[in-house]
């Protein structure tokens, strides 16, 4: 039987400690039930041989806080009784292990040994939290080795069981946090809209040591930030060197094809998909010998993709009858008879210029190039060719994680990870044609890495200070100033739905060879820094510390430093009323008059500038519009204090209760560039909810320049109480 019984107020907002480290606690009894104090208890963490000491209390209480998840073996011994040696206790993230302890009369000599300790149930605290080992975590039928992150759908609550929005007890998106080693790893600019259920850095399947989810039952020390946390902890090594490799393909060769897929002939073979995964891991001593043998440990594990990606792409370019001005129109009320005119010669009969530009000739002769890389795709326009190949653009991921321990002291230890993340792909070119440059390249590169000092101050005062960094960078920058088009070394600029022609028509110009884009780049920093001390006084545990996270949001994007010149006719122009008339076009249709295609086919070839368009943002310097990069910098702080107890009033019962205090800072404009409304401007003249036509007089609403738009929030605080009862130990019912 399992309950859950309790109160737990969180702030909604703010930073909390997200420790990774487990801990050991127990209480050592005599044959009658009897606490034994000053019992001498060992715990040898069984992957590394590093072994902590400490003593029972006066109520036979011990307490092993701050310890790396894995198997521990206990040695307990005192003056008249046998040892007891207790192995493969387990410690997991976040969990306490309570290990009770009963000696026997004897002496010391005399040695009694019990295998497998670990108990089911967290039965000194009421967290929910479900736990994905290593060994369990290889065993389960995951999809790719990049979705380990599915695997905290597995948790009690999660909903809905796919996609990005999963989250936990029907609790809002903001309310689920990701973190690796205690470090945040969740999308903190977009808590919607299908990342609440995200990483930044995968973690990858050969460099997770666990996957644990924690969905109600906080303390203070972890239920500040949200009330569903996600820890993922990179594996460590041990004494021993252990290591594997891996070579993963995949191919739409291996999949059965669909029923619907297989009766229709036009689309019968399977989709194209190849992706081939490899890479391995090893750990062990970082010296093998000598001083630091035992005290320096590692965990190295890379695993990179290449996928193959191609994309079926068409573009449609003018035939060479039009690119010499002939435009062909099919005879009103016929099916199959044409006529042409050529758009040219009507030009050079009104006295209008009749040369082709110098700019659409050029794109043309590229376009020309088309037919030897394509295949053409058979059409029911006139005036156009449409052409068919795939794309080829390859995607390349690597995926380096690593984790240092070193023991530098009995009482000292510190830890080092760091997962990246980064993400290639040199894109697409825009035609068939070999010299054409690629578009639309993207890169990324994400990393998360964690430090940790876990300090031994006195026998029953420990400490653990934690600080670590997410970074999320993308780039577009790949072109210069954002341009991919130069004719005679200059830069021009043609901003119109690619191909360029006329707006609206159905006619298609010349292709312009390369896709109009911007460079920009994204950095993005989220620093974390927490401190946890832990006192143990008789039947007490107190926690106490602070955090504190700061926010750093900074995109910059350049617009264009030349003008965009948009082709077609310019308002109230009257030549395609004049050329592209029933006389010059006998038999056409009225749609075919005035500015058509006819007139679309005129404007592109010579060149006609419809409009032009020049684009300044405010320079953050001089706040002026002056300025050719776009800034948005935002950061945000927060952080809070707080103290947990952890009363152990008997063996079987515990009282766990505490309050933590929050402080929230807005988030506000680095650069002071935002124009931010008070709250009378927000409502406006609308002041009276509940009275229809009742007014404040605000007409005019303003904004006003600023950094940031409120003030920040001193008043959370967030008590909690709760407690776990366990008559009979590992039998029998546990109320939590």
């Amino acid at each position: 039987m399992a309950a859950v019984i309790g109160l737990l107020l969180i702030a909604p907002l703010g930073m909390a400690q997200l420790r990774i480290t487990g801990v050991i606690s127990g209480t050592v009894q005599d044959p009658t039930g009897a606490a034994v104090p000053g019992a001498k208890v060992s715990l040898k963490d069984q992957g590394t041989g590093i072994v902590k000491e400490t003593k029972s209390g006066e109520s036979g209480t011990f307490v092993f806080p701050d310890l790396a998840n894995g198997s521990y073996e206990m040695t307990v011994t005192a003056q008249g009784f046998s040892t007891v040696v207790l192995k493969g206790i387990s410690v997991q993230t976040s969990q306490t292990t309570d290990v009770p302890v009963k000696l026997e009369l004897g002496q010391q000599a005399q040695t009694v040994t019990v295998e497998g300790t670990a108990p089911v149930l967290e039965t000194v605290a009421q967290l929910v939290t479900t736990t994905q080992s290593r060994e369990t975590i290889t065993q389960l039928p995951v999809l790719n080795r990049s979705n380990v992150l599915a695997l905290a759908r597995l948790a009690p609550g999660a909903s809905p069981p796919g996609g990005g929005s999963t989250r936990y007890n029907n609790l809002p998106g903001g309310a689920v946090n990701v973190t690796v080693d205690g470090i945040n790893n969740a999308s903190n600019g977009f808590k919607s809209g299908g990342t609440v259920f995200f990483a930044t850095v995968p973690v990858r399947l050969g460099a997770v040591e666990e996957v644990s989810v924690e969905t109600g039952g906080m303390g203070a020390d972890s239920g500040a930030q949200s009330g569903a946390n996600i820890k993922f902890v990179t594996r460590r090594g041990g004494a021993q060197y252990h290591g594997s490799l891996f070579y993963e393909p995949r191919s739409e060769q291996f999949n059965a094809n669909t029923w619907v897929r297989n009766a229709n002939a036009a689309t019968g073979k399977r989709v194209y998909f190849r992706q081939h995964d490899y890479g391995g891991n090893i750990g062990g001593r970082v010296v093998p010998f000598g001083y630091l043998k035992d005290k320096l440990f590692f965990f190295a594990n890379y695993e990179r993709i290449y996928g193959p990606r191609t994309a079926d792409r068409r573009v449609t370019v003018l035939t060479p009858a039009a690119q010499r001005g002939e435009y062909t129109y099919l005879v009103n009320g016929t099916t199959d008879q044409t006529r042409t005119v050529n758009v040219l010669n009507l030009a050079r009969t009104g006295g209008f210029r009749n040369t082709i530009d110098p700019v659409s000739q050029a794109i043309m002769n590229i376009n020309n190039e088309i037919p030897k890389y394509a295949v053409q795709v058979p059409d029911n326009n006139f005036n156009t060719d449409e052409y068919a190949w795939s794309a080829e653009n390859n995607l390349w991921q690597q995926f380096p994680a690593t984790r240092f321990d070193y023991h530098a002291t009995a009482s000292q230890q510190i830890t080092f990870s760091w997962n990246y993340y980064h993400s290639w792909q040199a894109g697409e070119r825009r035609l068939p044609v070999p010299d054409v440059n690629r578009t639309n390249p993207f890169r990324l590169g994400y990393f998360v890495w964690s430090a940790a000092l876990q300090s031994t101050l006195k026998p029953t005062v420990f400490n653990e200070f934690r600080y670590g960094i997410q970074h999320s960078g993308d780039t577009n920058a790949f072109a210069p100033n954002g341009l991919h088009y130069t004719f005679n070394n200059r830069p021009l600029r043609i901003g119109q739905t690619l191909p360029f022609g006329g707006t609206g028509t159905p006619l298609r110009g010349p292709v312009v060879p390369y896709i109009d884009q911007q460079n920009v780049t994204g950095r993005h920093w989220i620093a974390t820094m927490y401190d946890t001390m832990t006192w143990i006084r008789n039947k007490h545990t107190y926690t106490m510390g602070f955090s504190f996270r700061s926010t750093d949001w900074k995109d910059t994007g350049e617009v264009f430093p030349i003008p965009t010149y948009t082709l077609g006719t310019p308002t109230g122009d009257p030549v395609p009323g004049l050329l592209f008339t029933a006389a010059n076009m006998p038999g056409a249709i009225n749609t075919e008059f005035g500015n058509s295609t006819a007139a679309a086919l005129y404007n592109s070839l010579i060149g006609r500038v419809a409009q032009a368009n020049f684009t300044r943002v405010v320079n953050p310097d001089t706040y002026q519009y002056d300025g050719f990069h776009n800034w948005t910098w935002t950061r945000s702080l927060m952080g809070g204090a707080f103290v947990q107890d952890r009363w152990r009033i008997k063996p079987s019962l515990t009282l766990n209760y505490g309050v933590r205090w929050e402080v929230q800072g807005p988030m506000y404009d680095v650069k002071a560039i935002t124009a931010v409304p008070d709250q009378a401007s927000v409502f406006g003249p609308s002041s009276g909810l509940f009275s229809p036509g009742t007014l404040s007089g605000n007409n005019n609403p303003t904004a006003e320049v600023g950094r940031q738009a409120f003030n920040t929030d001193f008043n959370n605080f967030a008590p909690n109480v709760g407690f776990a009862w366990n008559p009979h130990f590992d039998k029998g019912p546990l109320a939590r």
